[in-house]
């Protein structure tokens, strides 16, 4: 189901040397799928509390190399 569609999306749009942006906590599918496309998984924490995205540090993360971030599903 999800998991495999997740895993379908990641393959179809990261390629090696991409970047991908995981917003953590994340679901425990995200880094290892966005590993086996061959990228790079960028982590950028949650603010501790209230988890909210901290867009200031998501901002920093983002670079030429970079493909995609990965949603918060809360």
């Amino acid at each position: 189901g999800a998991t495999q569609a997740i895993l379908t999306a990641i393959l179809a749009i990261v390629h090696p040397g991409d970047e991908v942006i995981v917003l953590e906590p994340c679901y425990d599918s995200y880094v290892p799928n966005i590993e086996l496309a061959g990228g790079t998984v960028v982590r950028v924490p949650l603010t501790p509390g209230s988890f909210r995205p901290d867009f200031a540090k998501i901002a920093a993360a983002i670079t030429a190399n970079t493909v995609g971030i990965v949603p918060v599903h809360l």
